[in-house]
């Protein structure tokens, strides 16, 4: 269980809203969602996911055409909110094996996410971005330093266009970057991410800031 102490009262909210709505009903799925989460209940957020695809009303996710080739009936807006709420689910089932040390297979989940998500939410999205950080850092977790680095520099550039280049989220970027440098015994690189790092915080925490210090003490 993820977080033990918080459970008791989703677990409350679900059976209310099981009670007086149904278990097809929106409001119950979200409440199933968050029980699931808090538990990290692997066979409950699988289970959940089946439940989603009964509720946007197609049998798979492949991609975002054919989600709107099954259902043409549904408004574009509510058809991509409800595939949304589906994606968000599988995020968290890559999240919870993440948290249970099964690396490889949390790579594969977020790496089949991460093609859905640019597909239907574009890849300015900031839960797409959420999973190309997840991906660097997996494959930082399984040793390889250079595909790592490869998904950060991927994530770099889109921050740098969207969140631009004095961003925490950019920042702490670039310090990761620099440790993948570093691993690969780049270390020249390594200095130039650090320094430019540093650099940042400086300018947008100040000099004595606790985040500024920390990435001073790494250099």
């Amino acid at each position: 269980m993820l977080f033990r102490s918080k459970v008791e009262p989703f677990v409350e909210c679900l059976d209310l809203r099981l009670e007086h709505l149904g278990e097809k009903h929106e409001e119950y799925l979200e409440a199933l969602y968050w029980v699931a989460w808090v538990k990290g209940d692997l066979n409950l957020l699988e289970d959940l996911c089946k439940r989603q695809l009964e509720w946007i009303g197609v049998k798979r996710v492949d991609s975002w055409a054919q989600v709107q080739k099954d259902r043409p009936d549904v408004p574009v807006d509510d058809l991509r909110r409800k595939v949304a709420k589906y994606l968000e689910t599988l995020a968290r089932i890559g999240a919870v094996h993440f948290h249970l040390k099964h690396f490889e297979e949390s790579l594969s989940r977020y790496e089949e996410l991460e093609l859905l998500q640019r597909d239907v939410l574009g890849d300015r999205h900031k839960e797409y971005l959420g999973t190309l950080g997840n991906i660097a850092t997996l494959y930082g977790q399984l040793g390889k330093h250079k595909e790592s680095l490869a998904r950060m520099e991927q994530l770099r550039l889109i921050q740098w266009d969207v969140l631009g280049p004095k961003h925490p989220n950019y920042l702490n970027t670039l310090y990761n970057m620099s440790t993948s440098c570093y691993n690969l015994n780049d270390f020249d690189q390594a200095l130039k991410l650090i320094d430019e790092c540093i650099a940042g915080r400086r300018e947008v925490l100040g000099p004595k800031h606790v985040r500024t210090l920390d990435r001073k003490s790494t250099r």
